[in-house]
């Protein structure tokens, strides 16, 4: 689901998924992400159930790289996100979330 972000510096940007008709609880969540920012480093991506439990997908990751281009965050994954450092943006494959 495409959402733009303002220009303004220090902003956030939330995207509320609602999901019904499914169990009542979910067990496994792949989370596949296309972002365009050209400064990986200022983003904090998080995930929060509608319990208010909050999972840190990906904090300050990337450095001053540009771009998450076809990211998967699968806590099945081989590699964490946080163990690959610059130049690697954008990133594309699969990688643990920091929270699994």
């Amino acid at each position: 689901m495409p959402i733009g972000t303002p220009a303004a510096s220090n902003c956030t940007v939330q995207s509320t998924l609602a999901v019904s008709g499914g169990p009542e609880s979910i067990s496994k969540v792949t989370l596949n992400l296309d972002i365009t920012h050209p400064y990986l480093g200022d983003l904090d991506i998080t995930l929060e159930s509608a319990e208010g439990t909050v999972l840190d997908i990906s904090s300050d990751n990337g450095s001053s790289g540009d771009d998450y281009s076809d990211v998967t965050f699968d806590d099945a994954a081989g590699n964490a996100i946080m163990d690959l450092g610059p130049p690697s943006a954008p990133f594309p494959g699969n990688y643990m979330p920091e929270e699994a």
